[in-house]
C-alpha cells in the first residue's frame, strides 16, 4: 500500500470514529467549564482560531471525499506533482487542514485522541517545511516564526494558511 493509502485510511478511520464519538456524546450534558480554564487561553498562539480559520469551508466528510478523488485522479494518471507547485502545496495545505478539524472535532479518549493530535501536528510540520523550502506562505508569519514555536503553534500556522488561501481562493470565484 502506497503511503497515500495509507494516510487516507488513517484520515478517513480518524473521521468515523470522531463522527461516531460524536453522536454518542451528544445524547450527554457537556459539563461546564472550571473556574481555571474559563480564564486559560484556549490557545496558546493568538492566530485565527478555528472558527475564523474555517468559516465557510466545506464539511469535513466533503473535504476528505475532494482530497481523495484528488489523489486517486493523481494516482490513476500515474502522474507526480512536484514539489513546489501550487496545486502540491494546496493538497498538503487541505490535508493539514483537514486532520486539524478532525483533532478539533474529535471527543476521543486518550490513546485516540492523541493520534488524532499527533496527526494533526504531523501535518502542519509537513506544511510549515514545504513553506520554508519553496516560500509558500500566504499569511502576515512566516513558516519559521517564532509565533509558531509554541504549543500548538505548527496547527495555529495551518489556520493562518488556510483561512488566507480561502479569502485567495473566494476573490477568485464569482
Amino acid at each position: 500500500m502506497s503511503v497515500w493509502g495509507a494516510s487516507i485510511i488513517a484520515v478517513v478511520t480518524a473521521a468515523g470514529l470522531a463522527r461516531v464519538w460524536q453522536h454518542r456524546a451528544a445524547g450527554q450534558a457537556a459539563p461546564g467549564p472550571s473556574p481555571a480554564a474559563a480564564s486559560a487561553p484556549l490557545y496558546a498562539f493568538d492566530g485565527p482560531p478555528p472558527e475564523s480559520a474555517y468559516a465557510g469551508a466545506p464539511g469535513i466528510g466533503d473535504e476528505l471525499e475532494t482530497l481523495i478523488r484528488a489523489q486517486v485522479e493523481v494516482e490513476r494518471a500515474a502522474v507526480e506533482t512536484e514539489y513546489g507547485q501550487a496545486e502540491h502545496r494546496e493538497h498538503l495545505l487541505r490535508w493539514a487542514a483537514v486532520r486539524d478539524r478532525i483533532a478539533l472535532q474529535a471527543e476521543l479518549p486518550g490513546e485516540l485522541r492523541e493520534g488524532a493530535e499527533r496527526a494533526a501536528a504531523h501535518a502542519a510540520d509537513r506544511l510549515q517545511a514545504h513553506d520554508h523550502v519553496w516560500d509558500g506562505q500566504a499569511g502576515p508569519y512566516g513558516p519559521r516564526s517564532p509565533e509558531w514555536d509554541l504549543a500548538e503553534g505548527g496547527r495555529a500556522y495551518v489556520r493562518q494558511e488556510y483561512a488566507a488561501w480561502r479569502a485567495a481562493t473566494r476573490r477568485r470565484t464569482p
